[in-house]
């Protein structure tokens, strides 16, 4: 049998329950249930349960605990079904299992926390990316675990141009401008493509450069 030891109130809505083993001797354990939960099972001071009954309610808190942090996740930043699912994951106060972080992302994504459109849309549009070509916006949202339809999506009208402009700006700052040799060309062209620039992008930007038009 498990009795309740103690309950003390928390903020955010939030009790400590204290419990042990009957008749078990030394510090009882605790563990962090919504007041919910609490109020629900009328979880008090001397309440006896049988183990059965404890680990129905404290799957039910703890599974709850789940779907309050995942709010409290999405509510300090724009986060993909992924992240989100990863961050809950990686909690320390609790260990939820794989059921209760999906339940609990299905929730939050219900309510429309977790559209793939709008978050690959703001991604592309921040003010982080204007240094940065398609190629790696790409990757940075493959990575997020956006999908592929609304990686497309926010690409259609992303002109990666002034930002290939940007770079090759940098780079004429060791650059005659007045005559680049090749060599120093090919500098700017290798620069461009290893920060993921499309080809027809670099001709541009080269052709713009040897105009002098910086």
């Amino acid at each position: 049998m498990i009795v309740i030891k103690n309950i003390q109130g928390r903020a955010n809505d939030q009790v400590v329950v204290e419990y042990s083993q009957e008749n078990a001797i030394g510090k009882p354990d605790k563990i962090r249930f919504p007041a919910e939960t609490a109020l629900k099972y009328s979880i008090r001071r001397q309440l006896v349960l049988t183990e059965s009954d404890w680990e129905i309610i404290k799957t039910e808190a703890i599974g709850l605990q789940a779907k309050i942090k995942a709010f409290a996740l999405v509510a300090q930043r724009e986060r993909t079904a992924f992240e989100l699912t990863k961050a809950l994951k990686s909690t320390k106060r609790f260990t939820f299992t794989d059921q209760m972080i999906e339940v609990a992302v299905a929730r939050v994504e219900e309510l429309g926390y977790l559209d793939q459109d709008k978050i690959a849309h703001h991604h592309v549009t921040r003010s982080a990316s204007t240094l940065k070509s398609k190629r790696l916006l790409r990757h940075q949202m493959k990575g997020r675990g956006i999908s592929d339809s609304a990686i497309e999506t926010s690409l259609d009208n992303y002109d990666e141009m002034p930002a290939a402009l940007m770079h090759t700006q940098k780079q004429c700052k060791v650059i005659d401008l007045n005559s680049p040799s090749p060599g120093q060309l090919d500098q700017v062209k290798q620069h461009l493509y290893r920060k993921g620039f499309q080809t027809a992008t670099i001709e541009l930007c080269l052709q713009t450069l040897t105009k002098s038009n910086f």
